[in-house]
């Protein structure tokens, strides 16, 4: 009984947030809710950019259908920033129209890169194998070589679950934030 409870109140949430987003398509370009979406998804660029030195951020997912924000995220990018850095990249608009581009792959975006990121941690983790069966390292080589994979892999998947993360509710959590 108690199953069938909770099962009913994920089903009712689920339906919830899908009637939540789908607002989300009627709304005008003015309103603030883009403003804060955009704000958001800079702060994340801002966040890659410098803790991760990325070679370019790629946006994409059913929020970016609304092509207002890459300008909007582009501009906030570059204010938080600050002249942080001295890069064209993230001081030009032109930089910036490459270094935060829109995905190829639309609203699919965010799972497609998620699966990418799982997809090369897993043929890291086969090529290891391999390299293991056909060289022999010594004791202490052979350890520190497996913490740094295993910090490498383990960053790809904080990273490939973040994107699924945000992809999936920090829009959610952006609209009712604004209300």
């Amino acid at each position: 009984m108690r199953q069938q409870q909770d099962k009913d109140k994920t089903t009712t949430t689920v339906i919830a947030n899908a009637q939540e987003r789908d607002m989300l398509k009627d709304l005008p370009d003015a309103h603030p809710i883009w403003d804060h979406a955009s704000n958001a998804l800079a702060n994340l660029c801002v966040t890659l950019i410098l803790l991760l030195s990325v070679e370019q951020i790629v946006l994409g997912g059913g929020i970016m259908n609304r092509t207002i924000l890459y300008e909007r995220i582009r501009s906030q990018t570059q204010n938080i920033l600050n002249g942080y850095l001295d890069v064209s990249q993230v001081t030009t608009e032109n930089g910036l129209k490459d270094y935060i581009s829109c995905s190829c792959w639309g609203e699919k975006g965010g799972l497609v890169g998620a699966l990418s990121l799982a997809l090369d941690a897993y043929e890291e983790k086969e090529e290891k194998k391999k390299k293991e069966k056909h060289v022999a390292f010594s004791k202490d080589c052979d350890m520190e070589k497996e913490e740094s994979y295993k910090r490498d892999i383990e960053m790809k998947m904080t990273i490939a679950k973040s994107i699924i993360a945000f992809s999936a509710i920090g829009l959610i959590y952006v609209l009712r934030r604004s209300h």
